[in-house]
């Protein structure tokens, strides 16, 4: 990497409230169930919740595949110590298995086409794909597999698995929280919606150029909504 390049980056609310409390209800039993981890899904009547939540509207089980143009991927690393630069990722494909009744077995795959990395400079952009950063002509997807996923409290959940990046496969784990389901009445098909976040080190991928302009730990925030197409 040019190092003044990467330099230059781097530097330039009694009825409201029970409808409040029911809201809240299906947020949490939703994402008991939800997953991903990169995931999760929305109302849910699962083990060990109230009566109360035993009433919200069920989360659907099925099978679900990603919509593309309401998917983002994004990340971030440190630029000097004193910035954040962030990249996207759009174009995601990928399917969602959801067992509400058992959510430790539901399975999330992601693929994330690197070559669609947008960034706030076209420079920048072709840097980040060239052969010592992402290598995207030889690699030229992302791929997430989730393992297994455990309940971490209201609306959150962790969702273990592993990345394939540069031809490297690691175990990562991914914070999921849950954003909504529902039918979408434009396209008549019923979705879930999830935001997932989580840490990798760069260099566990082979690019480890730059150490002291550009960090080596790069945050992933995966923004999206998956669609149910079977049961």
């Amino acid at each position: 990497m040019n190092p003044t390049l990467a330099n230059s980056v781097c530097v330039g609310h009694k009825k409201g409230d029970e409808a409040r409390m029911r809201w809240k209800n299906i947020c949490v039993s939703g994402l008991a169930v939800a997953v991903m981890g990169v995931m999760t899904a929305g109302p849910v009547k699962a083990a060990g919740f109230s009566e109360v939540m035993a009433q919200a509207p069920q989360v659907q089980a099925g099978h679900y595949k990603i919509e593309s143009n309401r998917t983002q991927v994004l990340f971030s690393v440190s630029c000097l110590s004193m910035s954040h630069y962030r990249g996207l990722f759009s174009g995601v494909t990928g399917d969602l298995s959801l067992d509400p009744e058992h959510p430790e077995r539901s399975k999330v795959h992601l693929i994330i086409p690197l070559t669609s990395l947008t960034t706030t400079t076209d420079e920048v952009g072709q840097m980040l794909r060239q052969r010592s950063w992402l290598d995207v002509s030889d690699y030229p997807e992302a791929e997430f597999t989730s393992t297994n996923v455990v309940y971490d409290g209201p609306s959150r959940a962790d969702v273990a698995g592993t990345l394939t990046l540069r031809g490297v496969t690691h175990p990562v784990t991914f914070k999921a929280s849950f954003l909504g389901a529902g039918p979408n009445v434009a396209q008549h098909t019923y979705n879930v919606g999830f935001e997932v976040r989580g840490t990798i080190s760069r260099s566990a991928f082979g690019m480890v150029q730059s150490p002291v302009a550009v960090g080596d730990d790069v945050t992933l925030t995966a923004s999206g909504v998956f669609e149910k197409y079977s049961n």
